[in-house]
């Protein structure tokens, strides 16, 4: 992903036809829930992209740390969330101590990061992320779903990922899941009765779109199709 142009920021006018915009909206605004739930006063994003969930934090006048390897995405991060701090970093290149603050952090964040990660490096991360911090709040496409995107090495289980929180030290506080399968196939069947190139139904549109984001909030692990954790070290 180049980040040419801040799309998180943009995602509902981009000529995106899947849910996938929809699913975003509800991971970003319940990961964002999840971290607010200990109160912090700081928060370091792993994985930050161009700031779209560090701008979320900081309008609730939390203090906002991101990492990110790409350059465009940072210089978007730092336009967009000026009360950020942000670095381009690697932060499976670091060891803890280089990434720490004066002021501790009191959560890490990682939305949609860790399938990223090449999967023999993800247990140091996440075990370096308990160094940095006590609470730790992930989202991450789920094993439901194949792995298609070239930039996503692996999606998980439910029980791979409680075994990679665990073995770091951290307890599982809760877990959920985001997206719908069965619900996904409905909307895309009826968007194209919706939206056609003879007919285009607004109205019916923003239903469907409530339809999905209802079933995609929350939803049960064996239809979902990403995972939200929240965690605390033991």
């Amino acid at each position: 992903m180049d980040y040419r142009i801040p799309y998180h920021w943009i995602l509902h006018q981009l000529p995106i036809t899947g849910v996938w915009p929809l699913d975003h909206q509800v991971y970003t605004t319940r990961a964002v829930k999840l971290t607010m739930a200990s109160n912090p006063a700081v928060v370091l994003e792993v994985g930050c992209g161009d700031g779209y969930n560090c701008g979320l934090l900081a309008r609730q006048g939390v203090r906002t740390v991101g990492f990110d390897l790409n350059s465009h995405a940072i210089r978007h991060a730092q336009a967009l969330v000026p009360t950020g701090v942000f670095h381009q970093i690697d932060i499976t290149q670091h060891p803890a101590d280089e990434l720490s603050m004066d002021d501790p952090y009191n959560a890490v964040l990682a939305v949609e990061v860790i399938e990223h990660i090449k999967p023999r490096k993800l247990p140091e991360l996440v075990a370096k992320i308990g160094d940095l911090s006590t609470r730790f709040v992930l989202t991450t496409p789920s094993a439901n779903i194949p792995a298609t995107n070239p930039n996503h090495y692996k999606h998980y289980t439910q029980q791979e990922i409680d075994d990679l929180l665990t073995s770091a030290g951290f307890r599982i506080v809760s877990r959920e899941g985001y997206g719908s399968i069965m619900a996904e196939k409905r909307f895309l069947r009826w968007r194209k009765v919706f939206d056609s190139r003879f007919l285009q139904l607004k109205p019916a549109l923003r239903w469907l779109e409530k339809y999905y984001l209802k079933r995609a909030t929350k939803s049960g692990m064996p239809d979902c199709r990403g995972y939200i954790f929240s965690a605390e070290k033991s």
